[in-house]
C-alpha cells in the first residue's frame, strides 16, 4: 500500500515538475506548427508599472449628462477600445462628478496602436 502512495506522490511531483518547465522555458515541438511560448513574453504590465493613459472624460460647460448617457459614452469606448484588441482597460463611470475615467496600459511602439486616437472626442446629442 505504501508503495502505490510513493508512486502516485512521484507521478504527481513529475506532472507539476514538467507543466513548470513548460511555463519557464516553453515548448515546441518539431515538424509540427503546435507550440506553446514561455508565458511571460505574453505579458502585458499594468499602467503603473510600464505606463499608459489615464484619461478623464467630461461633458463640456454648461451640459449636465445624465446616468444614461454616461454609461452611453462607457459602451462607446469600450467597443472602440476591444476594436485595436485593447482587453485589459478600466473604464470606470463617475456618477456623482458626471465624468468617465479610462485607464489604458500602453507602451510607446506597441504593437496595439496609439490609445489617444481611440480615445476621440464624443459629443452627446439630446
Amino acid at each position: 500500500m505504501r508503495l502505490v502512495s510513493g508512486i502516485k506522490s512521484f507521478l504527481v511531483l513529475a506532472i507539476i515538475a514538467a507543466m513548470t518547465a513548460i511555463v519557464l522555458v516553453g515548448l515546441n515541438i518539431p515538424k509540427s506548427d503546435y507550440s506553446i511560448p514561455r508565458a511571460y513574453e505574453g505579458i502585458r504590465y499594468g499602467i503603473d508599472i510600464s505606463g499608459g493613459v489615464s484619461a478623464v472624460l467630461t461633458a463640456p460647460d454648461g451640459i449636465v449628462p445624465t446616468d444614461d448617457e454616461l454609461d452611453t459614452v462607457k459602451g462607446i469606448i469600450d467597443t472602440r477600445l476591444e476594436g485595436k484588441q485593447i482587453y485589459d482597460k478600466t473604464v470606470t463611470v463617475d456618477k456623482v462628478n458626471k465624468r468617465v475615467l479610462v485607464e489604458i496600459p500602453y507602451k510607446k511602439g506597441s504593437e496595439y496602436g496609439n490609445p489617444y486616437d481611440t480615445i476621440a472626442i464624443l459629443e452627446l446629442r439630446q
